[in-house]
């Protein structure tokens, strides 16, 4: 995916360039099956192949640079920032080993807050994404959305909760330029565009903005809504104003509300008429990139060892609490 790395195609068939220290085979396996791989960036709890595992570090630490690069460039912590992951192998793994059904997570992969930050999807890593066709060496990847609300949290903890799952929506598609090793972002995400329009009702102003970030909240609405509502906001943002964008997330930053920073950033595009400004938009959006140079991934150090009964345990717990208020994502 980046410039220093194989092509993509030839990383989602299970190869990874990371250095591994392998702990001997005894240490390796348990009677549980899981196993914690960890780098300085990343906590991965999975009892997928290890190949797969392997797989699935590379992908993760590649989609964490990508958001790095673009949506905190210059940020002090961002080297600090880390990602939490759990990828059971399959559904029923979610159900056995934590006793949370597909039917409370319904869909492929959900990102939640509440008690511990966490990205939680199940299938091995290729299963991760698919080409999106909208453009030559265009992906869909899945996780992406996850990735940007951890970093978020912790790099941009006053964003409201729209801001993040928009600006995560954003990155979800992107284009790999395989000579340059460019990364294009701000390709229209086909997917949240026909969740904008299946919900015409659902109001910028007042029901995104004032979401609390829970996805029970959603009411009859569903929480659908809130993805593609999010994605389209962010998506004029950040292609017809994009100076004023980086205003608006840098007054939010330091602290202003997200009326005043709104006011301050946006003052002749009123929030009472922002709906009817997007849905304009969309009409005919912006489909051209802006390209990222990311930079190379550093050599990374893999540790591994296998996770204990009392630990699926306490994680068991742990995602039963935060379910029923949990980010779900879908394809």
């Amino acid at each position: 995916m980046l410039k220093h790395l194989l092509p993509l195609a030839f990383l989602l068939v299970g190869s990874a360039s990371a250095q591994v220290a392998t702990p001997p085979a005894a240490a390796a396996s348990d009677a549980t099956g899981w196993k914690l791989y960890r780098t300085a960036h990343l906590q991965f709890v999975t009892n997928v192949s290890d190949q797969d595992a392997r797989m699935g570090v590379q992908v993760l630490e590649e989609l964490r640079a990508i958001a790095l690069a673009a949506l905190w460039p210059n940020h002090p912590g961002a080297s600090a920032a880390t990602l939490n992951v759990v990828c059971p192998a399959n559904g029923v793994d979610l159900d056995w080993t934590f006793g949370v059904s597909t039917t409370r997570f319904a869909h492929d992969a959900i990102f939640e807050d509440r008690p511990t930050p966490r990205i939680v999807i199940w299938g091995p890593p290729p299963s991760w994404s698919y080409r999106s066709g909208a453009e030559p060496h265009s992906w869909i990847f899945i996780p992406m959305k996850g990735v940007v609300w951890q970093l978020g949290r912790q790099l941009d903890p006053r964003a409201p909760p729209w801001l993040l799952l928009g600006l995560g929506e954003n990155l979800v598609p992107f284009a790999h330029h395989e000579e340059s090793g460019r990364v294009g972002l701000g390709e229209v995400n086909g997917s949240a565009l026909r969740r904008y329009w299946s919900t015409r009702a659902f109001s910028i102003p007042g029901d995104l903005m004032s979401w609390d970030g829970r996805a029970e909240s959603s009411g009859a609405v569903g929480y659908p809504a809130y993805e593609g509502a999010a994605w389209a906001l962010v998506h004029w943002m950040s292609k017809e104003r994009a100076a004023d964008f980086d205003k608006f997330r840098a007054a939010i930053q330091r602290g202003t509300s997200v009326d005043a920073a709104w006011s301050g950033s946006f003052p002749d595009a009123p929030l009472d008429g922002v709906d009817a400004t997007v849905r304009a938009y969309l009409r005919q959006p912006d489909r051209r990139l802006w390209w990222v140079e990311v930079g190379p991934l550093p050599s990374m150090q893999v540790g591994i060892r296998r996770v204990t009964g009392a630990e699926l345990a306490r994680l068991r717990e742990e995602l039963t609490q935060g379910a029923s208020g949990s980010i779900a994502t879908v394809r």
